[in-house]
């Protein structure tokens, strides 16, 4: 039986009941395969740029027989994703930026459609949050998860056609705000520590005193939900 890590695990556990599922970046096919093992969606499609990569997971999948719900695609990003052959759209794994043009390349994730997107980005979550609020997606949940000496962030939105409003500390904090639980905590600690010494090192420098505020700002706004 498949046993997921703490991260795919998170990634799983967004996952809505009886959806279609898109793994873009499938790599091995783990989750996609777990899903349907535990007919928690009713269909996946694995997308992977990577013929190596893809060739993994169809080999998973044929292992466990389920060839007949999971489609393969090689391709770039949701490019031969259909609208209609999705519900939850996974697209971890990858930095921010590319799940950005990945976003960016897909035209009808910009309209009402009850799509949710789980994108887990492997470093600065804040520029792809700055994104979502800026086009119009809504964060719906985030949580932070602790694998392999690694702090990883899961957002989960949907776009709604709505301006979002939204501050500075929204960027950097999203929804973890009215999360309570340790890892949480550790990784808002983590982000205050980080944030304090940018702008002591800005300060050091004398090179941007209203970068320097922006950064002491954040940091202070983190630590007081730590």
């Amino acid at each position: 039986m498949i046993k997921l890590d703490n991260r795919l695990q998170e990634l799983y556990n967004m996952v809505r009941p009886n959806s279609k599922v898109v793994d873009v970046g499938t790599d091995h096919g783990y989750l996609i395969t777990k899903l349907i093992l535990d007919q928690k969606s009713i269909s996946g499609k694995c997308v992977d740029i990577n013929i190596k990569c893809l060739k993994k997971a169809e080999n998973l999948i044929n292992q466990y027989n389920i060839n007949n719900k999971i489609k393969l695609s090689l391709s770039d990003g949701l490019q031969d994703v259909l609208e209609t052959e999705v519900d939850d759209i996974i697209i971890a794994g990858m930095g921010s930026e590319l799940i950005i043009n990945i976003l960016k390349n897909c035209n009808w994730l910009k309209k009402i459609n009850n799509k949710h997107l789980i994108l887990q980005p492997m470093k600065k979550p804040w520029i792809l949050r700055e994104y979502l609020f800026k086009n119009k997606f809504k964060i719906i949940d985030e949580k932070v998860v602790f694998s392999k000496n690694f702090f990883y962030v899961i957002i989960k939105a949907k776009y709604t056609n709505q301006i979002i409003n939204y501050t500075p500390i929204n960027i950097f904090t999203g929804t973890l705000l009215n999360n309570n639980n340790q890892v949480t905590k550790d990784y808002l600690n983590f982000l205050y520590k980080k944030f304090k010494c940018i702008s002591q090192k800005i300060l050091a420098n004398n090179s941007d005193i209203k970068k320097y505020q922006y950064f002491k700002t954040i940091s202070d706004q983190i630590k007081k939900f730590i």
